[in-house]
């Protein structure tokens, strides 16, 4: 759970996160986003991650 403070008020979100492994496609950019790729567990660019929650569950993963 996480909180986002948006034009005076407080939105609170649940944050669900999967793990899953590609089996085919191609990795594509949709309209929510404006690039994406892939990283390494070492190669996690920690500094540049936008939310908390995000932060939180990928150190779960990378000690898994």
């Amino acid at each position: 759970m996480d909180t986002y403070h948006h034009q005076a008020e407080d939105i609170h979100t649940l944050n669900l996160v999967y793990s899953a492994k590609i089996k085919s496609g191609r990795l594509r950019a949709m309209s929510d986003v404006s690039e994406l790729a892939w990283f390494s567990r070492q190669g996690i660019p920690w500094k540049s991650l936008a939310f908390p929650w995000l932060k939180k569950a990928l150190r779960v993963w990378v000690k898994s």
